[in-house]
């Protein structure tokens, strides 16, 4: 499978999503209560945020 082909969910901006996106994979969001808005700060931008794990089944729907 190529990455293009996968995605990534995780909690920290700088590991999870920085890292996914240089490795090819699009990656997706999911601030844990306390983490600080996305302000900008990661180029790029992570390709969606979810609130909730659940709110991934909807996303999986958009995207198939």
């Amino acid at each position: 499978m190529p990455a293009a082909a996968a995605l990534h969910v995780g909690d920290s901006l700088s590991a999870d999503i920085t890292g996914a996106q240089a490795a090819g994979f699009a990656a997706v969001w999911l601030p844990r209560r306390g983490a600080a808005a996305h302000d900008g700060a990661v180029e790029p931008p992570p390709d969606a945020v979810i609130e909730r794990l659940t709110d991934l089944l909807d996303l999986l729907d958009l995207l198939d």
